[in-house]
C-alpha cells in the first residue's frame, strides 16, 4: 500500500471489497492499511476516501465486530491524511478528530488516547494549511500537550518533531511577529536539551524552519538574524553534533534572507554564502553541492539592489553576471526557467546605459530559445525590460497584434522544450 498517486489506495480499497465479496471479513488491519494508503496518496479526495473508510469501520464495530474498533493508529492515519491534503478546511478537520478521540478515550475506549503522533499530526496539518492563525493554533496545541504531560500523560510529551512542526506552523503563517516566535521556540528547545532532555534537541530541519520564518518575515534585520542561526549551526558542527549541519536548502534560505534586506551590501553578502557552499563542496562535502535554485537566489538578491547608489549597482551587475557564468560553465548548472528571467530583471534594474541594456537582454533571451526555457515568467519579464520595438525584433516571424498577445504557446516548441514546471514558487522572475 505504499505506492503514490491514489492507486496505492484504489488497490487497498479494492482488496477490501473482494475480501466481503468472498466473504471474508476483513479485520482492523486490512482497513487501517486501505486508510494509510489513501492518506499516503495525497491526492485530492484522498483524505475523504480514508475518512469514509474509517466511518465504514465503526459501522461494523457498533453492529457488533468487536475486532473493528478504530484505534489511535486509524484516527492518526486519517489526520495525517487531512495534514497532507491541504484542501481548505484540512486543518480544522484534523483538530475535530483529535477531539473525537479524546471524547472516546474519556467514554472508556482506552485505544483511542491520543498520543504525541496523533497531536503532532494535527500540528503539521496547520503548518501546511497556509491559514493566517496556523501559528496560534499550532501553539496552543503544543501548550495543551505540555500541560497534559506536566500532569502525568507520559503519551503526549511534546518531542523534536512536534515543536519543529510548531515552528513550521509560524514560519508558513505570514503573521506579524511570526519569526520572533518561531526563534522563542527554537530556544526553549536549546535550553531543555541543555538540561539532559535530547528527545527535544533541536535538528537540522528545525532550524531551517526558524531560519525560513526570519527569511520570509522581511524585517529589519532579518538577514542578521539568519546570519546568526547559520553561525550557530556550524559552530555546533564543527562541535560534532551532526543533527545540525546546514544544508542546502540552510544555505538557499539565508540567501533569500538576503533579497529581502534593505542592506546595501546585500548581493555580496548572499554571493558569499554560495561561495561558501562551493568551497565545502570542493573540499569533499557532497552534501551541500549547490544547485541551480541558489545561483538564481543570489541573481535575485543583485536584482532587489536596484536601489543603491551607482556603485552598488554596478557591484551587484558584476555578482549576477559572474553567478550566471558559473551556473552555466560548472556541473551544478544549467540556468534554468527562473534563472532567465531573474538574470533579466537584474540586468534591466542595473545596467545604466540603454544601448548596452538592449544588447545585453537580447543576448540573454536568444540564449534562453536555444536551451528551450522560455517560459511565461521569461516573457513577462522580457516584456517589462525591453523595449517594444526589441521585444518585437525577438519574437521573430510570429504574427503579432501587439507585445501583450503573445503567449509562451504562439513561441517555436524549440524555445519552451526544456522548461521544468514547477510547484513552488520561484524565487526569481517578473515582479
Amino acid at each position: 500500500s505504499k505506492s503514490g498517486e491514489g492507486e496505492g489506495g484504489r488497490r487497498a480499497e479494492a482488496v477490501l471489497e473482494r475480501m466481503g465479496e468472498a466473504g471474508v471479513r476483513p479485520n482492523a488491519h486490512s482497513f487501517n492499511a486501505a486508510i494509510a494508503a489513501w492518506s499516503r496518496s495525497g491526492t485530492r479526495g484522498a483524505a475523504e476516501k480514508a475518512e469514509s473508510i474509517m466511518k465504514r469501520m465503526e459501522g461494523l464495530y457498533e453492529a457488533g465486530n468487536e475486532s473493528l474498533r478504530p484505534n489511535v493508529f486509524t484516527f492518526t492515519s486519517v489526520i495525517d491524511g487531512w495534514a497532507k491534503s491541504g484542501e481548505p478546511g484540512s486543518a480544522q478537520r484534523a483538530e475535530i478528530l483529535l477531539k473525537l478521540m479524546e471524547v472516546m478515550y474519556r467514554k472508556g475506549n482506552k485505544s483511542t488516547r491520543p498520543n504525541v503522533r496523533a497531536f503532532t499530526a494535527v500540528i503539521n496539518a496547520w503548518a501546511r494549511s497556509g491559514e493566517k492563525e496556523a501559528g496560534e493554533k499550532a501553539e496552543k496545541l503544543l501548550e495543551r500537550m505540555e500541560m497534559l504531560y506536566a500532569k502525568g500523560d507520559e503519551e503526549v510529551k511534546p518531542n523534536t518533531y512536534t515543536y519543529t512542526a510548531v515552528i513550521d506552523a509560524w514560519a508558513r503563517s505570514w503573521e506579524r511577529g511570526a519569526a520572533q516566535r518561531a526563534e522563542k521556540i527554537l530556544k526553549r528547545m536549546e535550553s531543555k536539551a541543555k538540561d539532559g532532555d535530547i528527545s527535544v534537541k533541536p535538528n537540522v530541519r528545525t532550524y531551517n524552519c526558524v531560519i525560513n520564518a526570519w527569511a520570509k518575515s522581511h524585517e529589519l534585520h532579518a538577514a542578521q538574524k539568519v546570519e546568526a542561526i547559520l553561525s550557530r549551526m556550524e559552530k555546533y558542527n564543527s562541535e560534532g553534533d551532526k543533527d545540525v549541519k546546514p544544508s542546502v536548502v540552510t544555505y538557499t534560505s539565508a540567501i533569500n534572507a538576503w533579497v529581502g534586506s534593505a542592506d546595501f551590501g546585500k548581493a555580496r553578502k548572499a554571493y558569499s554564502i554560495l561561495q561558501n557552499m562551493i568551497d565545502l563542496y570542493k573540499k569533499g562535502d557532497k552534501s551541500v553541492k549547490p544547485n541551480v535554485v541558489p545561483f538564481t537566489s543570489v541573481i535575485n538578491a543583485c536584482a532587489e539592489s536596484s536601489r543603491g547608489k551607482d556603485e552598488v549597482k554596478k557591484e551587484a551587475l558584476q555578482i549576477a553576471y559572474a553567478s550566471f557564468k558559473e551556473l552555466e560553465d560548472s556541473e551544478f548548472g544549467p540556468p534554468n526557467h527562473v534563472t532567465y528571467a531573474t538574470f533579466l530583471k537584474a540586468c534591466s534594474r542595473l545596467m545604466p546605459a540603454p544601448d548596452k541594456r538592449r544588447k545585453v537582454l537580447a543576448a540573454i533571451f536568444k540564449k534562453c530559445c536555444q536551451q528551450g526555457q522560455v517560459d511565461e515568467s521569461v516573457l513577462a519579464q522580457l516584456r517589462n525590460s525591453a523595449p517594444e520595438d526589441l521585444f518585437l525584433s525577438l519574437m521573430g516571424g510570429i504574427r503579432l497584434v501587439d507585445i501583450d498577445s503573445v503567449e509562451v504557446s504562439d513561441l517555436p516548441p524549440e524555445w519552451t522544450r526544456n522548461v521544468k514546471s514547477s510547484r513552488r514558487r520561484p524565487s526569481g522572475g517578473s515582479r
